[in-house]
């Protein structure tokens, strides 16, 4: 029972009792004093159900005005409603994303039927993804809050993150929506544009290749200089490269191509293109692969892609007359291949391990002793790696060098097994 309800059956009650006891008998003092009573205790309620309906009246009011206010400053989208679906507030950011005014939303109440009306989809998206959405990714979900992350057609990209909001008590169901579809589209165009600048670089390249590798080198004074012209070109050819497997990583269009092959020719391989620094640093290269651990399946381009950066980071940060060691063996009781690559280096700062494999980061140490760097290699080495169901582990010490630990799936049957399970290695 409300306070207004219980005001009244009051009233009427003692009302009642009184009049009863008034014309019970003859008017006399007692009357009056009744009567006069009664007037007093029906002032009191009067004024006491007055001063609580205005009490009542300026706290509803300027707690609204207020976060409406808040709401509005912020440029985030943003929509309180009540229990019943019913959208309550609305601020600025989130009339222009879902491109329908305030007046049209306040009271609304959201059901399956604003799916079907094109006025409302992007209010559809926000409220019903599971109908609407092309694809849907759960971030956290807990009894508090839940974030997802929805796309629609490659168009839209948003983050909604439903809540409860709790403003001077008083509680609403809430829903924020982080639009990142222009940082996704500037990203976009940032890859396709080094992608067209990597198409554009490699066949230029490529033919300056060939005709630096057709110049009879005991000809020159000095052949060393077509030797370091070579390998310019091959690390700017692996740069180019690099770039065009970033940008189809990027848009999850790389198809994994896995056949036996042999891992003591690809690591070879990667040692011929840094021949040229390992002589001018005077490196001291050992390789030790277990006959067991020689051939096995792996997709030959993409583990390239993988082992390069790595061995690459132990010969140019190595110091001189440093070594590297490259160790390939068959992990115990495991279908997995160990590959160990160790150096003598600079080594990484423990703060900056959590953050090696992020794009375009490089350490403080690794700048300085080659400033010319993009970062770009390991973060490529690590997603690849991911993709090849592999796992990697790195241990550091400054001025002692790196170790890092690879394990690679020994067998064709475990790439498929974990496509058909969903699994990632």
């Amino acid at each position: 029972m409300n306070k207004d309800k219980f005001t009244l059956i009051s009233f009427s009650i003692i009302f009642v009792i009184a009049i009863f006891i008034l014309f019970l008998q003859e008017f006399n003092q007692l009357k009056l004093g009744i009567l006069f009573l009664i007037s007093i205790i029906i002032l009191i309620i009067l004024s006491w159900l007055y001063l609580s309906k205005e009490e009542l009246f300026s706290k509803k009011i300027p707690i609204y005005k207020e976060l409406e206010f808040f709401l509005n400053l912020i440029s985030t989208p943003i929509c309180l409603y009540d229990d019943s679906y019913k959208i309550k507030f609305v601020n600025s950011a989130f009339e222009k994303l879902v491109g329908v005014n305030k007046e049209n939303l306040i009271n609304i109440e959201i059901g399956t039927w604003i799916v079907q009306n094109p006025t409302y989809f992007n209010l559809a998206l926000i409220f019903f993804p599971s109908i609407t959405a092309s694809s849907i990714e759960v971030l956290e979900s807990s009894e508090y809050y839940e974030s997802i992350n929805i796309e629609w057609q490659t168009k839209i990209y948003w983050t909604i993150i439903s809540t409860k909001l709790i403003f001077k008590n008083e509680k609403y169901n809430c829903k924020i929506i982080i639009d990142k579809s222009p940082s996704i589209f500037k990203e976009r165009e940032e890859l396709e544009f080094l992608n067209l600048i990597a198409h554009h670089l490699r066949t230029p390249l490529n033919q300056i290749k060939w005709i630096l590798e057709t110049i009879d080198k005991e000809k020159l004074d000095d052949p060393s200089l077509i030797d370091n012209a070579l390998f310019i070109i091959d690390k700017t050819i692996f740069l180019a490269e690099s770039i065009l497997i970033a940008n189809k990583l990027e848009t999850q269009k790389i198809e994994l191509k896995i056949e036996k092959n042999d891992i003591e020719e690809l690591i070879k391989s990667c040692l011929t293109l840094l021949n040229y620094s390992i002589n001018e640093k005077k490196l001291k290269v050992q390789i030790e692969i277990e006959e067991e651990a020689k051939i096995f399946y792996f997709d030959k381009n993409i583990m390239f892609f993988i082992l390069y950066p790595l061995i690459e980071n132990a010969v140019d940060y190595n110091k001189e007359g440093g070594s590297v060691f490259i160790e390939i063996k068959k992990v115990k009781d495991r279908p997995y291949i160990e590959i160990k690559i160790k150096d003598t280096g600079i080594g990484i700062k423990e703060k900056e391990i959590n953050r090696i494999f992020s794009k375009y980061f490089r350490g403080e140490k690794a700048k300085e002793l080659k400033p010319t760097g993009f970062g770009l290699g390991m973060h490529l080495a690590y997603n690849l790696l991911l993709l090849h169901k592999g796992k990697i582990d790195i241990k550091s010490k400054e001025n002692e060098g790196t170790e890092i630990k690879l394990e690679i799936p020994a067998y064709k049957e475990i790439y498929d097994y974990n496509l058909i399970n969903g699994s990632k290695s």
